[in-house]
């Protein structure tokens, strides 16, 4: 079984900018496909992250897609799952429940 087959939520592609901190320091990113519970990101920048790492993702929301009265960030913690050069596969979970209701409406958005 690979790692695609074990992904409890679909994932849906998403172009938008992030940044993405460890417990001593922060790289920006590039948010590629998300799920309810995972991404997977590109960064450019040199970084020195392994399998297993806590990680938190800040990921800037596209405009259109912010709903009335929310502020234009998703705010996630968790871990960095898998790597393979600049791809990073993170699995996460909302930070709060506003941020678990902003990722809700998200992924709604996208499905659509």
């Amino acid at each position: 079984m690979n790692y695609d087959d074990r992904r409890a939520s679909p994932r849906y592609p998403l172009r938008a900018f992030a940044e993405l901190g460890s417990s001593d320091r922060e790289w920006a990113a590039h948010v590629l496909d998300i799920s309810y519970y995972g991404a997977r990101i590109a960064l450019l920048d040199e970084y020195n992250l392994c399998a297993g790492d806590p990680i938190r993702l800040r990921l800037e929301i596209p405009e259109m897609q912010v709903p009335e009265g929310m502020l234009p960030y998703l705010h996630l913690e968790g871990t960095l799952v898998h790597q393979q050069e600049h791809m990073l596969g993170i699995q996460y979970e909302p930070a709060s429940e506003l941020d678990a209701e902003l990722l809700k409406q998200i992924l709604a958005n996208l499905n659509k």
